[in-house]
């Protein structure tokens, strides 16, 4: 409701083209998260989230994240000849993309994690957070990623999170790609949208590697299940919510809604997984620190 509301102006005008829509979705999308965070936050809602919105209009792929649910892009490893110039705007590392270059993998989205990120180590700290780590009660050690306070978030942005520092927000980082614009030689992609419960396991390479080899049917459920049986076998149950999607210049069979003209490609959402852990609370996610007897309080480092 927030995002159609934010695109109202637009959508609302006759006629309404993808060009105008695709321009217009940073900003509402922008807007929509931003209100999102603030409706939460008046709701007394001390809980939080990480968010990761994918909008597809097209061949063009907007993606806005905060928090650390990560997005990436995956195409063929090899690509032969060059694309016809950039076909985004998320920096030099989507635009290699466009232009041949290996390994192809690429995210579209920012993990904002102090641990990761300094610049938003700067921000948070330039807004008066304080930014540490949990320390152990018994030896007085430094332990766990590096966390904002008040709150005690290991992310820096995030929907809601009332009891968080003001500057743990919902303004996301926006990503655009106009995947048709990809070199011809490349005849699909698969975009992967996951919460950490797959990324603090699987680096892009091997998640890259993983698709590739299923061939994009039932990816997520591939990797969800790759992400249990490593979380088991090192002791870290968390919850794992995977989004797979995949883009093709080919026309699936029966469908009549693109012209053989079309150079275009389709988009279908391929699975979505989503597995609970079924561990105690207190072992899950940043809880865990506590569970070795760690105090949440920031250690000077």
């Amino acid at each position: 409701v927030a995002l159609l509301d934010a695109l109202a102006p637009v959508v609302g005008a006759s006629p309404t083209t993808d060009g105008a829509l695709v321009a217009a979705l940073p900003a509402a999308l922008t807007s929509a998260m931003e209100r999102l965070d603030a409706e939460i936050k008046a709701a007394c809602v001390k809980a939080g989230a990480t968010a990761t919105v994918v909008v597809i209009v097209g061949d063009v792929v907007t993606v806005a994240n905060a928090g650390d649910s990560r997005c990436v892009l995956i195409t063929p490893e090899v690509h032969e000849g060059a694309g016809p110039g950039s076909g985004g705007k998320c920096g030099s590392a989507v635009s290699g993309l466009f232009k041949g270059i290996v390994p192809a993998h690429v995210r579209l989205s920012v993990d904002h994690r102090p641990e990761d990120s300094q610049s938003e180590v700067r921000r948070v700290r330039a807004a008066g957070a304080v930014v540490g780590r949990i320390q152990e009660r018994s030896t007085g050690m430094l332990v766990g990623p590096l966390r904002v306070y008040p709150g005690g978030l290991a992310v820096s942005r995030s929907l809601g999170d009332a009891r968080a520092h003001a500057c743990v927000m919902g303004t996301p980082h926006v990503c655009q790609v106009d995947l048709g614009r990809l070199p011809p030689a490349v005849g699909w992609a698969q975009l992967v949208v996951a919460s950490d419960g797959l990324w603090d396991v699987a680096k892009d390479s091997e998640v890259a590697a993983a698709v590739r080899r299923v061939k994009a049917k039932g990816a997520a459920a591939h990797l969800a299940y790759l992400a249990s049986v490593r979380r088991a076998n090192r002791g870290c149950p968390d919850d794992i919510t995977i989004a797979s999607m995949n883009w093709s210049r080919e026309t699936p069979a029966g469908c009549d809604f693109r012209t053989a003209a079309d150079a275009g490609g389709t988009a279908m959402l391929e699975t979505l997984v989503r597995v609970l852990s079924d561990a105690p609370e207190a072992a899950i996610g940043d809880e865990g620190d506590k569970e070795r007897g760690a105090v949440d309080v920031p250690g000077v480092e």
